[in-house]
């Protein structure tokens, strides 16, 4: 059973079984001097997934073949509270299939998601 959660992209999105992952990321207040934007947040992470175990199977039903490179990952988002009651949240991802994923299902996927919040 899986136990435990890890943030480990938005449109791959693996369980951590036989994965090891690399994450590089960072985010900024583009404008935080303008007190519309101050609670503004943008952000970035990359990821590189490869199997522990080349000839293992991963979360993905998918990645059956014996190299261990299963892809990258790309993400952006945007936070931003634009005030005490209102959010705004927006995330894209894309990944990038690895040669553990055979040629006819290495297709990138996207994810893209938005969530507007008004607390009351």
């Amino acid at each position: 059973l899986y136990f435990g959660y890890y943030q480990s992209g938005y449109a791959l999105a693996p369980r951590l079984s036989n994965l090891q992952i690399l994450e590089l990321g960072a985010s900024f207040k583009p404008l935080e001097s303008l007190v519309f934007f101050k609670k503004m947040t943008l952000g970035s992470r990359y990821y590189f997934y490869w199997k522990d175990e080349a000839s293992g199977g991963t979360s993905d039903l998918e990645s059956t073949g014996n190299d261990p490179v299963v892809g990258e990952e790309w993400d952006t988002f945007v936070n931003w509270q634009i005030f005490a009651d209102i959010s705004l949240i927006i995330k894209y991802g894309i990944f990038f299939p690895g040669e553990a994923f055979s040629t006819d299902t290495r297709e990138n996927t996207q994810y893209f998601s938005t969530a507007f919040s008004f607390t009351f």
